[in-house]
C-alpha cells in the first residue's frame, strides 16, 4: 500500500514539474520572440502612431474587414485636416505583408464614399496592381515616363466607378533612375490635381530604395506591417531609413492581426491617434503665435527704423535751409 502511495506521489509531483516546466518554455519563447504583435509594440518600439488593425482575411467575415479600412480612411482624413494628405505611398519592411492588397482596399474604401482616387503602381520590379484588378499590364507608368504614351490612354477607368488604376507597365532595365528622375516627380506633381487621392503601392525597403525615392515625392507614407512576422530590430531599422532619406511617415498598419477585441481595439487606435493630433494641432498653434508675435517685433523694429530714417532726413532738410536763410 505504501510502495502504491509512494508510485502516486511520484507520478503527481512528475505532473506539476511538467507542467511547471512548459509554462517556463512557453515564456521563454515568448520572451525570444522580437516579432511586432500589436498596437503598443509599434507604438513602444517605432514611436510612430497607428492608423489601424486589419484583421486577418482568411478568418474574418467580409463586415469585419469594412469596418477595419472604414477606420483607417477615418483616420487619414482625420491627418488630412492637420496637414495636406493627398498623394501617399503604401509600402513595408519586407515582401508578403500585403501592402498591395492594403493599397487597392484602402483605395476602393475611399471610392465608396464618392471621393476620386487613382492607384499607382509603383512596384516595377514584381507589380502586382494589375493582377488584383484583374486587368491588362501592357501600358502604364513606365510608358507614361519615357513619354511613350499618355496618362489618359494607359490609365483604367472601367472597373470600379470613382476609382482609376494606372498599372507599373513593362519592366524597365532601371526602375530606381526612372523613380528618381524630374519626370516622375513631374508627372506626380500635375496628376494630384485631378483626384481626391492618390495611392502609390512601392517594393518593400528592405530589398531596393524604390521606396525612399517614391516617399520623398509624396504627403506622406503609411508602413504596413504583418503581426507576428516581421522583427522588431529589422522594422526599426528600415523605419531609420527611410527618415534618413527624408520621407515623411504618417502612420503604421498593423496587417494580418487575429483579435477578438476589434471594438477595443479601433477604440484604442482613435482615442491614441486623436490625442496625438490635439498634441501636434496645439504645437502648431503655438508655432503660430510664435511667428507672429516674432513677425510684429520685427515690423515694429523695421517701423522704428524707417522713422529715424525720416526724422533725421527731415532734420537734415532743416538744418540746409538754416545755411541758406543766413
Amino acid at each position: 500500500m505504501g510502495e502504491i502511495l509512494g508510485m502516486k506521489g511520484y507520478l503527481i509531483a512528475a505532473i506539476i514539474l511538467g507542467l511547471i516546466m512548459s509554462i517556463f518554455i512557453l515564456h521563454l519563447f515568448e520572451y525570444k520572440d522580437t516579432k511586432i504583435k500589436n498596437p503598443e509594440d509599434i507604438i513602444k518600439y517605432l514611436g510612430l502612431q497607428v492608423l489601424g488593425i486589419l484583421p486577418f482575411n482568411n478568418l474574418s467575415e467580409k463586415d469585419e474587414i469594412i469596418e477595419a479600412y472604414g477606420s483607417v480612411r477615418t483616420n487619414i482624413k482625420f491627418l488630412g485636416s492637420v496637414k495636406k494628405m493627398k498623394t501617399i505611398l503604401v509600402t513595408s519592411a519586407t515582401k508578403n505583408e500585403g501592402k498591395s492588397s492594403v493599397v487597392s482596399n484602402l483605395a476602393y474604401s475611399f471610392a465608396t464614399q464618392g471621393k476620386k482616387v487613382l492607384i499607382i503602381d509603383g512596384d516595377l520590379r514584381t507589380p502586382t496592381i494589375h493582377k488584383i484588378f484583374e486587368i491588362d499590364n501592357k501600358f502604364g507608368l513606365t510608358d507614361v515616363l519615357i513619354g511613350y504614351k499618355k496618362f489618359e490612354d494607359c490609365v483604367d477607368r472601367e472597373k470600379i466607378e470613382n476609382l482609376h488604376i494606372l498599372t507599373s507597365g513593362n519592366v524597365p532595365p532601371n526602375p530606381d533612375e526612372m523613380l528618381d528622375s524630374n519626370k516622375m516627380k513631374y508627372f506626380i506633381n500635375k496628376i494630384k490635381f485631378k483626384y481626391d487621392y492618390i495611392f502609390i503601392d512601392s517594393p518593400s525597403i528592405s530589398k531596393v530604395r524604390d521606396a525612399g525615392i517614391i516617399g520623398r515625392l509624396v504627403d506622406g507614407t503609411i508602413l504596413v506591417t504583418a503581426s507576428k512576422e516581421v522583427d522588431i530590430n529589422l522594422l526599426q531599422k528600415e523605419k531609420n531609413k527611410l527618415n534618413g532619406e527624408g520621407v515623411n511617415i504618417i502612420g503604421v498598419l498593423l496587417n494580418k492581426h487575429i483579435t477578438k477585441a476589434k471594438a477595443y481595439t479601433y477604440r484604442y487606435i482613435y482615442a491614441v491617434l486623436t490625442r496625438n493630433m490635439k498634441i501636434k494641432k496645439y504645437e502648431n498653434q503655438q508655432k503660430n503665435r510664435k511667428k507672429k508675435k516674432e513677425k510684429r517685433k520685427r515690423d515694429i523694429i523695421k517701423k522704428r527704423k524707417k522713422d529715424n530714417k525720416l526724422r533725421q532726413k527731415q532734420q537734415s532738410v532743416g538744418l540746409v535751409t538754416c545755411i541758406h536763410d543766413k
